[in-house]
């Protein structure tokens, strides 16, 4: 990798096989680009308020897109709230009522929720204790940063969907 960038993921920007050389040599400009492609753009993330769009995005380039959304989608879901009267549907896609839920939700508490999911997601991974050392700091790095963020900060304005907490009947 360079930069994050797996071989195959620049063999799929450029459509073609690539050897090693090419991914050692990959600028940050063609980086930023295959990015913003591959995992910025598909997540929605610049419509999304700020703290929720860096943690959605951080995990779309560690799990992709789909794994993402999903763990977003979880999250939001764990936190007993609802968007027009029902839950999200854990399905990886940004629809009107995943996109409603993180416009709507406060950042601050649907990034932290996304992170203990993401947490206990990897530590289900078979690969965990191989790799887990560093993807458990990777997240708590993104944590420090999140914290260094006034309140509020990211809000975007809200849409018509309507997302309320669930009572505990």
């Amino acid at each position: 990798t360079n930069m994050g960038i797996t071989q195959k993921t620049l063999a799929g920007w450029r459509r073609r096989e690539v050897p090693i050389e090419e991914v050692q040599a990959l600028t940050r400009e063609e980086a930023d680009h295959i990015f913003r492609q591959f995992y910025f753009t598909p997540c929605r993330c610049a419509e999304m308020p700020d703290r929720t769009a860096m943690v959605v995005y951080n995990g779309a380039v560690l799990h992709g897109p789909d794994r993402s959304i999903r763990l977003l989608q979880q999250a939001f879901n764990t936190l007993g709230l609802q968007v027009d009267g029902g839950p999200l549907a854990v399905d990886g896609v940004i629809g009107r009522n995943t996109m409603a839920a993180a416009r709507q939700t406060d950042a601050q508490v649907l990034s932290e929720a996304y992170l203990d999911e993401q947490i206990a997601y990897l530590r289900g991974l078979d690969t965990f204790d191989t790799f887990g050392d560093g993807w458990l700091n990777r997240v708590a790095a993104l944590r420090e940063v999140l914290e260094t963020l006034p309140a509020g900060s990211g809000k975007r304005p809200t849409r018509s969907k309507t997302v309320t907490k669930v009572d505990d009947d």
